[in-house]
């Protein structure tokens, strides 16, 4: 089956974010990242996400979460787990991503490995 399809958005201008990018660009250059200002990403993510088939999705930042789930027309997440703490895995719900797992974390939160941790736990 291969490796699981993995769509992350980052509008996060934090340095923590753009150095966990970075780490995970090396680690898995397969990993498809979306990253800048959050109206413009959260309408090429939510196109994405529509046209294509993702195995999970990423969310990395408030105002990018917020806009990405606006145009997906998704109405909550629906938290079921923890990819490490403080990143909660979730289920989209409503919309078109309705059923997807989605994990989120804010800008500037965690270490430079936790998207690397994160992607091996999602493919553990």
């Amino acid at each position: 089956i291969g490796s699981p399809r993995i769509l992350i958005q980052v509008t996060s201008l934090n340095p923590v974010s753009r150095a966990q990018v970075a780490r995970l660009a090396e680690a898995f250059p397969d990993v498809v990242v979306l990253s800048g200002r959050a109206e413009q990403v959260a309408e090429t993510f939510a196109d994405l996400v529509e046209r294509e088939k993702w195995d999970v999705l990423g969310l990395i930042g408030g105002d990018g979460a917020r806009a990405a789930l606006g145009r997906l027309d998704a109405s909550a997440i629906r938290i079921i787990d923890t990819m490490l703490e403080g990143i909660p895995l979730g289920i989209v719900v409503g919309g078109g991503a309705n059923g997807m797992p989605v994990f989120t974390k804010a800008g500037g939160f965690g270490a430079e490995d936790a998207l690397v941790r994160v992607v091996e736990r999602i493919r553990a």
